[in-house]
């Protein structure tokens, strides 16, 4: 890939003129990596050491490492720095999952954005894969889950792919910048990060894709920690930023009380269409792709799928040249 082909410039600006738009949307990835050594004691940096040190020994595409550290004062993080391209530090209280996301992506600058956890371990060359199937406009994002034996399948640039289903795993997510945009990013009004966002990029009207192979990602503390030092285990809290001119008591009663509150957001999952109520859009996707793994594209319901949009991709999808394994 040339220089001149891998990234766009903004030209756009008359002679006069100064040329300020941001380098944003560029043909490579931004790999946006959520970490926090809490409790201190836990070594968690070694798993954030393995999971730098694996993406740059698949990557098969451009990239750049975000990692977001929010164990407050705790530095430990700076041991991948020669590895990676940013590293953004919280200085207070752990602010929680959605705010170290979005704070990770508003700083990225690559059109395809890749969000793991610290304890993940990349297993396969996957970068370039995920841009060739977000290169698509319906498809609004794609998790950890692959399909090993689909029945239809599409394919972009060698890459197959099947459209379809609900959430699944959420522990890597990938999906455009402007897709994060639109929807005005992660959920800071819950506790629970990748979920809500999904379903609603899913509510939204775009399409979830899975990447056709073996798995890419290994989940290191459930495989080899027994879930014992689980990124779910570094607080759930969301506290406000560390703030100036108020008493650290004062915070924290505050931090409580939005910590209260996105709690009760997310107890909101009895009620229909909400983007906590993960059986509710289970049942959706079900009703608008009856069988996604063996006719991902036949088996289309449009007549369900414009409930929420999706059916606005009717014309693109059916464009597709389908292929059957």
């Amino acid at each position: 890939m040339g220089m001149s082909n891998a990234f766009r410039m903004g030209s756009n600006f008359d002679s006069n003129d100064v040329d300020f738009m941001r380098f944003e949307d560029q043909n490579y990835a931004s790999i946006v990596i959520t970490y926090a050594n809490i409790p201190l004691e836990s070594k968690r940096y070694e798993f954030l050491e393995n999971c730098v040190n694996a993406i740059h020994k698949h990557a098969n595409y451009p990239f750049e490492i975000i990692v977001v550290d929010d164990s407050g004062i705790s530095l430990s993080s700076l041991n991948v720095k020669d590895k990676v391209s940013v590293i953004l530090l919280n200085m207070g209280k752990n602010a929680g999952q959605s705010v170290q996301i979005n704070r990770g992506v508003s700083v990225a600058s690559g059109k395809c954005i890749v969000v793991m956890e610290d304890d993940l371990e990349m297993q396969r060359p996957c970068l370039k894969e995920f841009a060739d199937i977000l290169e698509k406009p319906y498809v609004g994002f794609l998790n950890v889950e692959t399909e090993d034996r689909p029945g239809e399948y599409l394919e972009n640039n060698g890459t197959k792919f099947v459209i379809g289903g609900s959430l699944g795993g959420a522990c890597l997510n990938v999906f455009r910048k402007d897709v994060w945009k639109q929807i005005g990013g992660y959920p800071e009004w819950s506790h629970s990060s990748h979920p809500p966002f999904c379903l609603k990029i899913l509510k939204s009207g775009w399409w979830r894709a899975y990447l056709i192979g073996s798995r890419v990602i290994r989940d290191v503390d459930h495989e080899d920690w027994n879930d014992t030092r689980s990124t779910f285990l570094c607080g759930r809290e969301v506290h406000y930023p560390k703030l100036f001119a108020i008493s650290e008591s004062e915070q924290d009663r505050a931090s409580s009380e939005r910590s209260v509150i996105n709690h009760q957001n997310y107890d909101r999952r009895g009620q229909p269409g909400t983007v906590c109520n993960f059986p509710y859009w289970r049942d959706y996707a079900n009703g608008v792709t009856s069988n996604v793994r063996e006719k991902c594209v036949s088996s289309i319901n449009w007549q369900a799928a414009e409930q929420y949009g999706q059916a606005k991709w009717k014309d693109m999808i059916l464009a597709e040249q389908i292929h059957n394994a």
